[in-house]
């Protein structure tokens, strides 16, 4: 096979695998998890139930969401020793005037 057709078999399937909605990519890791990632792309690329799942499991593992707005206040409030009465509120202010 000369370098030419090679890449044209090359650019072929990249074009039948966009048009699949798929794409071809490398991964480095150990020699031992290559059949293990390979499993995992193909469940992945089912685009069925079981594949949204795990998708979903594997990015909250990894990647989990960032806290929500006003964590921080609710996770005060649930400390034992919290009292009930304690506003967070602040004062809003324009600012204030400076002579130059």
């Amino acid at each position: 096979m000369t370098k030419e057709s090679q890449r044209r078999a090359v650019d072929n399937q990249r074009k039948r695998m966009t048009e699949r909605g798929q794409c071809r990519y490398e991964v480095r890791g150990l020699a031992s998890d290559k059949i293990l990632v390979r499993k995992f792309a193909e469940k992945l690329a089912a685009r069925d139930a079981d594949s949204a799942k795990l998708r979903e499991q594997v990015q909250e593992t990894i990647a989990p969401k960032p806290p929500s707005r006003g964590a921080i206040g609710r996770a005060l409030r649930k400390a034992p020793h919290f009292p009930d009465d304690f506003d967070i509120s602040r004062e809003f202010t324009t600012g204030r005037d400076i002579e130059l």
